[in-house]
């Protein structure tokens, strides 16, 4: 099934759904499509959360700003990617949960949005196709909380240089040493992620590649010497 340009069946969301499957869950739940300008805030920090989002196009930021005014990016969201499934199973439904971070359009986007009661409640015809949906949402929940586990195992060093020995580490997928890979963070995107001043962490990766530990060019890196990049952490 198509919307504009897009077969949902190709999303994890609606993975292995028929046609059929797909318009009848629609049909169901009435998800509403809706179009966010670069800067847009789809939802604010702290607020409750009553729906789960499909991003059709674009990129949406999850962030959260610190006790020092610091913002904080948690992650990204782009096409094919939902985000709510945890407000989905929570508690306290009527009033919706409270969700930590706000959600920001880092360019024009578009995305479907669906009440999350469709995702904690079978319709009344306990059909296949939410049977098959649910069970999608909650694999692609699993996913995001091995992100959430990722973030969190980077953030614990007690250093800047051991965050980012652990972030570029983990980017290199365990290439061989002196192989080149495309970082998925430009700078201003790594010093979000890793709750920093861009200026500190500029000063660590020039720091780090005089070193010799690190070679980079913009977003290509270089990882010169795993054992001692590696004791870094």
């Amino acid at each position: 099934m198509f919307i504009g340009d897009h077969h949902l069946q190709a999303y994890p969301l609606f993975k292995n759904c028929s046609d059929d499957e797909v318009l009848r869950f629609m049909t169901c739940v009435m998800p509403l499509e809706r179009q966010w300008a670069k800067g847009q805030v789809l939802q604010d920090q702290d607020s409750p959360l009553t729906e789960l989002y499909l991003v059709l196009e674009g990129r949406l930021a999850l962030t959260r700003m610190g006790a020092g005014g610091q913002e904080v990016r948690a992650g990204e969201l782009v096409p094919g990617q939902t985000y709510g499934q945890a407000t989905a199973f929570s508690t306290g439904q009527a009033e919706g949960q409270r969700d930590p971070f706000a959600i920001v359009a880092l360019e024009p986007s578009r995305t479907l949005t669906f009440p999350a009661g469709a995702f904690y409640r079978q319709c009344a015809q306990v059909c296949t196709a939410h049977q098959k949906i649910i069970r999608n949402m909650l694999s692609d929940l699993a996913g995001q909380a091995q992100q959430l586990s990722r973030r969190i195992r980077i953030l614990s060093a007690t250093t800047l240089r051991g965050k980012i020995a652990l972030l570029l580490l983990d980017e290199a997928g365990g290439r061989p040493a002196g192989q080149p890979f495309t970082l998925s963070y430009s700078r201003e995107e790594m010093a979000s992620f890793l709750a920093v001043a861009r200026p500190s962490l500029s000063r660590a990766l020039a720091a780090m590649k005089q070193e010799g530990l690190i070679d980079y060019d913009r977003r290509v890196f270089r990882i010169l010497d795993p054992v001692r990049l590696e004791a870094s952490e």
